[in-house]
């Protein structure tokens, strides 16, 4: 089974959009998309999760994609071999924070 093929289940989106309150977690503007965090091409329980979802407007989905190096750090690209869970990500609904599979998010301290 390919990721690409698979559909984000609606009930993950809403969690998402209601988590990060229908805003960017990256600029804080009114949100468009759902990005996966991790590549949606691994296919595990974390594929379409909460944990690996985040809510943007589509002028930052397209930043996060043309500027990977720079997502990476602030956790909005995860590598393909990480629990999306256990990798902090930076918003600005919340600050840095480990997001989780029933769409609560836990704070998390960075040593910049």
């Amino acid at each position: 089974m390919s990721g690409k093929g698979t559909q984000i289940p609606t009930i993950f989106r809403t969690m998402v959009k209601n988590r990060d309150r229908s805003k960017c977690c990256r600029c804080g503007m009114n949100g468009a998309e759902w990005h996966h965090r991790r590549s949606r091409s691994v296919v595990d329980d974390c594929q379409h999760a909460v944990c690996n979802g985040v809510w943007l407007c589509r002028r930052c989905h397209t930043w996060v994609h043309k500027h990977p190096f720079e997502a990476r750090e602030a956790g909005l690209i995860v590598s393909r071999y990480a629990v999306p869970h256990d990798e902090p990500v930076r918003t600005v609904q919340h600050g840095w924070v480990r997001l989780k599979h029933d769409g609560t998010v836990v704070p998390h301290e960075r040593e910049d």
